[in-house]
């Protein structure tokens, strides 16, 4: 399962910000950290920096099944909530990421993970 994040407010990310990304997401989904992987980390393009710079990070996320791929599928999807979205934010604020301003993810899983546990 792969995630994409765009994190609004960021100057720059480096591995402070992985860490507190790490903690927040760990501490939120229940995983291990050493589940997750850093693909890419690269500042918004300027056509999406509307008010702030920021930055897409985007996660690998190991699972164990087809069952873990689809529960975690559904659990990064559901991060989206505003409710979910406004506590992921406190999370990566109190792991440190103190000027990350907004957050929204978009998740990328196998067709057949991705039908059965990300659609609405």
């Amino acid at each position: 399962v792969t995630a994409t994040f765009t994190l609004e407010g960021l100057s720059k990310f480096g591995p402070e910000q992985e860490k507190s990304l790490f903690g927040a997401l760990s501490t939120m989904l229940y995983l291990d950290t050493n589940m997750l992987e850093i693909i890419t980390a690269t500042p918004l393009p300027p056509k999406r920096r509307l008010l702030s710079t920021g930055y897409l990070v985007e996660v690998k996320m190991s699972s164990m099944s087809t069952y873990d791929a689809g529960y975690l599928a559904r659990s990064v999807h559901s991060l989206n909530e505003e409710q979910e979205r406004e506590q992921l934010l406190g999370h990566m604020q109190k792991w440190g990421m103190k000027e990350v301003s907004g957050v929204s993810v978009t998740v990328t899983a196998d067709p057949e993970v991705e039908e059965r546990y990300c659609t609405d």
